[in-house]
């Protein structure tokens, strides 16, 4: 029974040690996750996002997802029913 009890702490003790991982410290790598993850999330699943953000300082374009893709036409030839 010992041995089962010291067993178990290791086992638990070894789980512990595991550390969620850390965000990256670089800004620009943090706000391509942040839209990426907003992007990724299933509300948007059946959609196609066009996303471009710049520097208002610079103009130097810092995230582009689909963003010199052609025009998607909006709407539907079809009228809702």
């Amino acid at each position: 029974m010992k041995i089962l009890a010291a067993a178990s702490l290791l086992m638990l003790g070894g789980c512990a040690s595991f550390a969620p991982p850390r965000p990256p410290l670089d800004p620009l790598v943090r706000l391509r996750n942040d839209i990426d993850a907003i992007l990724a999330d299933s509300i948007f699943l059946s959609t196609r996002a066009s996303v471009e953000v710049a520097s208002l300082k610079s103009g130097r374009i810092l995230y582009a997802r689909e963003s010199r893709s052609k025009p998607v036409r909006l709407g539907s030839p079809y009228p809702l029913m």
